[in-house]
């Protein structure tokens, strides 16, 4: 799938769990694991409405969450060495959900 396509399927899928009760407000995020890169919704994105140039790609960014909850600072430059030991971690953490998932449980 290509990153035009992913970004399409994001918006119906958010759609579709907002419209059916299962979202609400701007709570939960959907993100698509890419060859390469991540695309994830922004923070605060009400997903029933969401357009696909909303989406963000995942690709080198970090927030310091404490002081920038909103995820308005990226420091990802100051943090370089950071970024492919993150990448890393979110790989190893959704392929453990895809396999929990598929196995019918649910953490």
């Amino acid at each position: 799938m290509n990153e035009q396509l992913a970004r399409l399927e994001i918006c119906r899928v958010g759609k579709s769990l907002f419209e059916r009760g299962y979202a609400h407000a701007t709570a939960g995020n959907i993100s698509v694991h890419l060859q390469d890169s991540f695309l994830i919704t922004p923070t605060d994105a009400c997903l029933g409405f969401l357009a696909p140039y909303e989406i963000e790609s995942g690709r080198s960014k970090i927030f310091n969450l404490c002081e920038d909850p909103k995820e308005h600072h990226d420091v990802a430059v100051q943090y370089r060495e950071r970024v492919d030991v993150y990448r890393a971690h979110l790989e190893r953490w959704g392929t453990a959900q895809t396999a929990l998932m598929t196995a019918g449980r649910r953490r």
